[in-house]
């Protein structure tokens, strides 16, 4: 276990804040059938090589193949689920339609391979889908590639595969523009900025990450860490301990007052302001962004607050971020990461060492966990 080094302070009471620190990746489904082995492969090649070689050999266009495609796929869905057969006939429809240059067919026997199969999905679709660019030719076919491409980009960017969500957009504004579909072109390029941006700041949270390996309370690496969840992944839970140790004093005040949580709603009310004040030192998307997050404070309160300024206040306010056009998130009853009354004076097996600072950070593999006192609140 590694203790960052703190100042001189007895620990009124911790807050405990466990935080995972796995890096943001695919989620894979549970319960499919294992990649077949290579023996298994091989052999369910041979045989469908047998059925469907000679049909294969005779597909003059890409409509035949697309055809074959699809009655392939329509075998593979009567097969036994999960085999090394459904398998191959799957992944031979998909190089046919791939070859055919028809993303609707390709695209639809990956659909059916992922739904069965442990592959990586959004790296299979986007690979389908940019092989199925080379070979679209005409302008229905780059059209389609243009448009399949959209949601699969922005699954790829959620998933912080940004580097492949920058090509799969390019091959798709490329594909657009040789279709003549110039909006859809349009609409493509103007989703490039935003994706290398996003890139970089996934970048600048790669980076934070590994300042924190050797120093967890590297204050300037927590606020860059903190921004990127915060405001590019809308991961508050996550970001908020990170800002808890960071260098912007406005977000670090604001988020040692959230993390404790609220029971009234007086308390409500000073974490929605501590948001609000933070927001007044940023500009554009970020500080309206902030200014939800207060706002999620501000309409917990505003039913059990009783009339006065404070009350007039939090209804100004809320009516300010209602002209932001955006739906204002819902708060958890209770701070996920939070742990009041988890002491030393309640629980024999918490212990503590007095420390100059007002916090310590403790990390134990991908656990980290920030103790706080009175004194940072």
């Amino acid at each position: 276990m590694r203790f960052s080094r703190c100042p001189h302070a007895t620990l009124l009471y911790l807050t405990l804040l466990v935080t995972s620190m796995a890096m943001t990746g695919e989620v894979r489904a549970q319960e499919k059938a294992p990649v077949p082995d290579e023996t298994a492969e091989q052999v369910a090649k041979k045989a469908a090589g047998e059925i469907y070689g000679g049909r294969f050999a005779l597909a003059q266009g890409a409509s035949d193949k697309t055809a074959l495609a699809a009655e392939m796929i329509t075998a593979a869905a009567k097969m036994q689920n999960g085999s090394a057969d459904q398998f191959v006939l799957l992944r031979i429809a998909r190089d046919i339609a791939v070859g055919a240059g028809d993303a609707e067919m390709a695209l639809s026997a990956v659909k059916e391979l992922i739904q069965r199969f442990d592959v990586p999905t959004l790296a299979f679709l986007a690979e389908t889908l940019l092989a199925t660019a080379e070979h679209a030719t005409t302008n229905a076919q780059r059209k389609a590639v243009a448009e399949s491409a959209k949601p699969i980009s922005a699954k790829l960017a959620e998933a912080d595969e940004y580097e492949l969500a920058i090509r799969v957009c390019e091959t798709a504004r490329a594909a657009a523009l040789g279709a003549r579909e110039f909006k859809l072109a349009a609409e493509l390029g103007n989703q490039l900025p935003e994706l290398k941006r996003l890139e970089q700041e996934f970048q600048a949270y790669r980076d934070a990450r590994a300042v924190m390996e050797a120093d967890p309370a590297e204050p300037a690496a927590n606020f860059v860490a903190g921004r990127y969840l915060c405001f590019v992944k809308g991961d508050w839970e996550q970001g908020i301990p990170y800002w808890a140790l960071g260098s912007d004093a406005a977000l670090k005040a604001a988020a040692l007052r959230e993390l404790p949580g609220a029971t009234t709603a007086e308390q409500q009310v000073a974490i929605g302001d501590a948001w609000w004040d933070a927001a007044e030192g940023k500009e554009g998307a970020e500080r309206d962004t902030l200014r939800l997050r207060a706002a999620v404070w501000y309409r917990r309160a505003k039913p059990n607050l009783a009339g006065g300024l404070v009350g007039l206040k939090v209804k100004q306010r809320l009516e300010e971020v209602a002209k932001l056009g955006r739906e204002i998130p819902t708060a958890p009853a209770k701070h996920p990461l939070a742990a009041p009354g988890v002491t030393s004076l309640t629980n024999p097996d918490v212990r503590f060492r007095a420390c100059e600072d007002h916090f310590v950070v403790i990390e134990r593999g991908q656990i980290r966990a920030v103790v706080v006192d009175n004194a940072a609140l």
